[in-house]
Parts: structure tokens; sequence; C-alpha cells
């Protein structure tokens, strides 16, 4: 298609996907190069534009470009907003409005993909209620993940936390996305209205912290929600997340493990002691004084004034210092699962070439070494 051609554009689309990418109409205008009244006339249908502006909207936006050529806008699911911003805003960074929306287009994805290899989509986990205790279900986990009190303690670091539970989601069919998504305005969300349940984590969080976002989100999906958090335990919660919360907690650092570790030392909510027990069980300095605090170990006082410290918390890995390839990139991103399922419908014919390059957002020279790290 030439890149000058007019497009027509349904009346109420581009304002559709401008909005649920949280843009501005002035924005638009300046990406595009044009006045906001010329913006206006756009989205209301009463002037076309080139394919070029819209190629530029479709990357902005994060929408393909075909969304933008249907008669009406392609309505997403909401997903319940369970964040607690102590400033106050309501609105989504637009970093986190793509990831969201990037996780349902490959949701849809997968499932066609799964289904086009004659795979199940449903998670392989029981829907529990909120009438089921947390604890009871977290200890289950615990064991149908075959995650004991020495194995955790053997992880080399927190990255091998991490990924052993990612692991571990996916073997029950829960796919792990990692976003770069601002720790300030959300540590992740889930999405198990749909099929496949989706687990999405914000890699710029420190990684105790993220084992801690990824099985706060299982909780989710075990309810089978969709919900945006910034799971920090303890802060002005609904019960809901509290119920998460509690699952979270209790599978990362079951009572009996908490009880006999926190009455082993003293000053519990010093740095000291709590980078000692968050180095030997790869888990957040909050985690632990969640706990100590729910178990009686320490005061609310103690509490609020140790857990200040260690508040929205950023990986200094993620900034910019260690440089990935993009095969790693693309895997660490979209989980192992996910890649290795775009190379099966590939290999059987289901999907083109071109589809397996964009599915993975990838060049053509990255795709066999992207596949073939997915299946190390």
């Amino acid at each position: 298609m030439a890149r000058s051609v007019r497009v027509d554009v349904a009346p109420g689309i581009l304002r559709c996907y401008r909005e649920s990418s949280g843009w501005t109409v002035e924005e638009v205008g300046e990406k595009l190069k044009m006045a906001p009244d010329e913006v206006v006339r756009l989205e209301s249908g009463r002037a076309s534009m080139t394919f070029t502006q819209l190629d530029k909207l479709s990357t902005a936006f994060k929408y393909p470009v075909a969304m933008f050529l249907l008669d009406e806008p392609l309505k997403q699911k909401p997903v319940k907003d369970h964040r607690f911003l102590p400033d106050g805003r309501t609105t989504f960074d637009k970093k986190t409005l793509d990831a969201m929306r990037e996780s349902r287009y490959l949701q849809r994805i997968g499932l066609e993909l799964l289904e086009n290899v004659g795979r199940p989509a449903e998670p392989k986990v029981e829907k529990v209620s909120m009438d089921d205790d947390p604890k009871e279900v977290a200890s289950k986990y615990r064991a149908v993940f075959k995650l004991t009190e020495d194995k955790q303690r053997q992880f080399k670091n927190a990255y091998g936390m991490f990924n052993y539970l990612r692991q571990a989601l996916e073997s029950v069919n829960v796919w792990v996305f990692k976003f770069s998504i601002p720790v300030e305005d959300a540590r992740g969300f889930a999405l198990a209205d749909e099929l496949p349940a989706i687990v999405a984590v914000s890699s710029q969080d420190v990684v105790e912290a993220r084992s801690f976002t990824l099985m706060h989100e299982f909780g989710h999906v075990l309810l089978r929600d969709a919900s945006v958090d910034a799971p920090e335990a303890g802060r002005g919660r609904s019960v809901r997340e509290r119920w998460c919360d509690n699952f979270s907690s209790a599978f990362l650092l079951p009572d009996q493990t908490s009880r006999r570790l926190f009455s082993e030392h003293e000053d519990l909510s010093s740095p000291d002691t709590l980078k000692r027990l968050s180095t030997k069980y790869k888990v957040s300095k909050g985690l632990l004084l969640y706990r100590m605090k729910s178990l009686g170990s320490i005061s609310a006082a103690e509490y609020r004034e140790a857990s200040s410290r260690y508040s929205v918390p950023v990986d200094s890995t993620q900034s910019g210092k260690i440089r990935r390839c993009i095969p790693q990139q693309r895997v660490s991103k979209l989980g192992a699962t996910f890649v290795s399922l775009v190379a099966d419908n590939l290999d059987g014919r289901h999907i083109t070439y071109a589809d397996a390059l964009d599915y993975l957002s990838i060049k053509s020279k990255y795709f066999d070494s992207t596949v073939a790290r997915a299946q190390i």
C-alpha cells in the first residue's frame, strides 16, 4: 500500500483508541504535525488521513493497523483497577495501558494458536472463592509446585526463585509476561476472565518484589479475575486484595517457617535482619515486614516505620546498565511457552513466517536464535 494513499477511518475509532491509549488530542496533533482541531475532524470522520499517518498512530497506540479499518472500535473487556495510589491518581500511565492492550492482543492470538495445535487453553488449576482460606490454598500450591523450604533456600539468588515460579505457573497453563511498567503506577495485572490466563509483572520492580506480585496475580487467576494492582501488602486494601496478599505471602513464607525464623532473631525490623532473611529466602523486605506484623512479631508502628524505607523500589539492572540480546529480551518478556507455541504453529503451517515475526515482534534474523533460547 502506498504510504501517501488516503485512508478513511470510521467515526469514533480514532477517539476510542486514542483515549484507551492515554493520549490527548494535543499529543496526537504533535505526533502528526497538525492542529488539535484537525485531529478532532479526523476523529469525527470529517477528514481522511494518509497511510503514513495511520501507521504512526498504530505504532503510538500499540494497535494493529487492521483494527483502525474496522466499521466500529474493537472493544476490550475492562480490567478492574485495584491499585492504591497515595497521590490519588486514577489514570494509568501510557506504558501500563500499552502492556494491558498488548496482553489482550496476545491473549486473543494465543487462543487461536492453542486451538491450531489442539492444546487446551484452560488453566490447570481449580477455581477458588473468597470463602476459601488463602493460607490453605497457598499450602496446596507450594506442594503442587514442589517448593520446599530447602529448595527455596538453595536458589542461587532471587532471579532463580522468580524463574522457578514462572515456569511453575506456565506448567499449569498460566502465561507470564514481563513489561516495563512504571512501578509507581502498577506492579502487575492478571487477565483470567478470558483464555488463556495471563499474569504480567513489571520488569522495573526489584526481583524479590516480582515474586510477590507474580503469586499475588496468580491468586487473581485462581479467583478468575481481571485486575491491575500495585501490590503493597497491608496498605488500604480491599477484601479481595487482602485475600491475594495473604495467599502470596503465605505461599512465599508459610506461617510455620515465619514463626520459627522470627523467634530466632532479635530486632526483627532492623536493616541487617531484613537483608539477611531476604537473601536467605529470596523474598522482599516488604513481604518480611508484612509477615512480621500479621503474625504479631512487630507492632503496627514498627511496621509503618520500617516499611517506609522500602516503598516502591526499582530494579537498577533495568535502567539500561545491562543490555540483553534481542532473543533473550523476547523470551524474557513473553516466556518460553508462548515463543515455543508460535514456533510449533509455524512448523505445522498454521501461520505464516510473517505472522510468527509479528507475534514475537522480532526481525527475521533473530527468529531462529529466539526459538532456540526458548527451548533451553
